[in-house]
């Protein structure tokens, strides 16, 4: 997708290369927005030379030039651009405009049009994408490309440039992309009449950055066949149900805690170390669980399990960060420095949003609906009592790592009893359906026992 900000830019702040730049560089970002391409693929895909785009990289970085789209960020040292323009698709909402990534934006007779030509088809893409009405022309009022005031000029400089233009996009796409000049009757306005042929607006490039490397980490991690796409839609969905709800509960703790920032951006990375993580424990038992199961749903609840268990060791992890550096605050006897509580305070933070998240994967596993044969709720409290061994057993495997991360020179009240507690709040939750379920059943078969 380009979104509004990114159209924004090309329109009105991109060269004609840069423009080609950019467009490159919103096909090839994973969901925290990082751009995972190198220099020399993205510089032969737009038909330029790597020194050039080096030199626009180090433009898209600046502060000083008016263009900055990019941030360096060495925490991936072979990756280290971060877009700041459009956004992740995990944020998407349906009110958001934005135009298509057509295939022809990405063609060669597109890439060698002038910058003015670029604006006029860019503009297009944005009107027949916003439209939803699958019509293949558009209307662009000329006024909108020609004008000046005090603040700027136009799109385009004069009348002459905009013919020779309009002939340059005719000459280019040979019939199949079609732009001329009218008069609207209604409006009483000059207009670009821009007429696409119908396979230009079906054949649309997707964003398959996150895809590619969720194969490269499997095959890394010793899985060496070809995920198929329906197997990795599934990991894709569970994956993308992880970093949407973390950012929800991320947002709701800094508009519960005011003075918090930045937990957003630090949850995301956490999701992302969760995911790689649980991708690498995926990968030695990947090939068992699709060879065992034909339905390939089997697969997303076996990731989201995994997930789970990596979640909650993650979870514990900050909360323990916490309890040490409160430790040894208290074994020092000394004041709490500011920089000292926003340490404590931001694990803290930080292992709620887990917390949450991993509360609610239990809920929304367990099974609570009652029903008045008796049959049915004995088949949910035994799967509750399954998913409550499952859950018992993998808490439990956490506590030896939990046990290393204590510190032999502190005294930590709490030690692994947070997790311990946490698993207890968790089973006792189950046992608290499993005995509505039995109450229900013992109402079915004696009711005249209720009065």
């Amino acid at each position: 997708m380009i979104y509004e900000d990114v159209y924004d830019f090309l329109l009105k702040k991109a060269s004609a290369k840069e423009i080609d730049i950019v467009l490159e560089m919103i096909k090839n970002t994973d969901w925290d927005g990082r751009l995972k391409i190198d220099l020399a693929t993205l510089a032969k895909r737009v038909g330029t030379t790597k020194k050039y785009v080096n030199e626009v990289i180090h433009k898209f970085t600046s502060l000083t030039r008016g263009k900055r789209i990019l941030k360096v960020d060495h925490t991936d040292s072979d990756f280290p651009y971060l877009m700041l323009l459009g956004k992740s698709s995990l944020l998407y909402s349906k009110a958001d405009r934005y135009g298509k990534k057509f295939r022809f934006l990405y063609s060669e007779a597109f890439q060698t049009l002038s910058v003015y030509a670029k604006r006029i088809l860019l503009s297009a893409v944005m009107e027949v994408s916003v439209s939803h009405s699958g019509k293949t022309n558009v209307s662009l009022e000329v006024s909108d490309f020609i004008y000046r005031n005090e603040v700027s000029t136009g799109l385009i400089p004069s009348r002459t440039v905009l013919y020779r233009t309009i002939e340059e996009i005719n000459e280019a796409f040979n019939g199949k992309l079609e732009v001329s000049l009218a008069t609207s009757f209604f409006l009483r306005k000059e207009i670009i009449r821009v007429s696409f042929e119908k396979s230009y607006l079906e054949d649309v490039v997707h964003n398959h950055t996150e895809r590619f490397e969720l194969r490269k980490a499997l095959f890394q991690h010793g899985y060496e066949e070809y995920l198929s796409d329906e197997h990795c839609i599934e990991i894709e969905r569970v994956a993308k149900y992880v970093f949407r709800s973390l950012i929800r509960g991320a947002k709701q703790v800094e508009k519960d805690n005011h003075h918090t920032t930045g937990l957003i951006d630090t949850v995301m990375s956490i999701a992302r170390a969760v995911y790689k993580k649980s991708l690498e424990k995926l990968s030695s038992s990947l090939y068992k669980v699709i060879h065992e199961n034909e339905n390939v749903g089997a697969l997303s609840a076996y990731f989201s399990a995994i997930i789970f268990s990596v979640m909650t060791e993650e979870m514990t992890k900050h909360q323990h960060q916490a309890d040490a550096i409160q430790s040894l605050v208290e074994i020092a006897s000394t004041d709490i420095k500011s920089e000292t509580e926003r340490r404590i305070t931001e694990h803290r933070l930080i292992a709620r949003v887990l917390e949450q998240w991993n509360r609610n994967w239990i809920t929304s596993r367990v099974h609570k609906q009652e029903s008045n044969r008796g049959g049915i709720n004995q088949e949910s409290e035994q799967y509750n009592n399954s998913l409550k061994e499952n859950i018992d057993n993998m808490v439990k495997s956490l506590l030896p790592t939990v046990r290393k991360w204590q510190n032999q020179y502190t005294k930590l009240v709490r030690k692994e009893s947070y997790l311990i507690d946490w698993l207890e709040q968790a089973k006792e939750y189950i046992d608290t359906i499993n005995m509505r379920f039995a109450a229900t059943n013992e109402y079915n078969a004696n009711p005249s026992t209720l009065v």
